[in-house]
């Protein structure tokens, strides 16, 4: 019966909403829900066990100590590192109207994508990978969350952010750090 109004969208949804309206419907959907639910926690588990190698995670250190050092003798802090974040932010994250609180929810946003960089650095266990990860990310994760952004937006952003902050000053090969830098966004997109 489904199959007859694939094709239709307006015929689905209005045979979905029948569907609904009987009680059994619920029932049945909520075991769907937490099937599904359930495999995209473990999908996101296992990534984060194998989603970096020892190699990457000592070339990451590196660079992000070089990074930190760089940054340090300009300006004393990582003040500069959080500007070019939130300006990477504020640039992709434009659908919202820009309010006292969205800004202030931007900065901490590019303030704590900074930070998690230590918090991936020190999570990294060789058996684990990453996978307690998790549990250091909570208020990180609620604030992407009331952000009003898709996660795609916000990989995206912090792919650029992260892009902008390495430009000048990592001596490594900038293909091998970027690619470095594409996991550590899409690490906190999984988290």
């Amino acid at each position: 019966m489904i199959m007859e109004f694939v094709d239709e969208p307006r015929d689905m949804c209005k045979l979905i909403r029948n569907i609904g309206a009987r009680h059994f419907f619920y029932n049945f959907f909520d075991e769907i829900q937490t099937a599904f639910n359930d495999g995209l926690a473990n999908q996101r588990q296992n990534y984060l066990q194998k989603c970096m190698s020892k190699k990457e995670m000592k070339i990451l250190k590196t660079i992000w100590r070089q990074i930190q050092t760089k940054y340090m003798k300009e300006d004393g802090n990582l003040t500069k590192c959080n500007a070019l974040m939130y300006e990477a932010l504020q640039y992709h994250c434009e659908k919202i109207p820009k309010t006292k609180k969205y800004i202030r929810k931007l900065k901490e946003i590019a303030h704590q994508s900074i930070d998690a960089v230590d918090k991936i650095i020190d999570a990294y266990d060789s058996t684990c990978g990453l996978a307690e990860l998790n549990d250091r990310f909570d208020s990180y994760c609620y604030l992407c969350c009331t952000l009003g952004e898709s996660p795609r937006t916000l990989w995206i952003a912090f792919n650029t952010g992260f892009a902008n902050i390495i430009t000048t000053k990592v001596d490594e090969d900038r293909i091998w750090v970027k690619q470095i830098w594409c996991k550590i966004a899409r690490i906190l997109e999984q988290v």
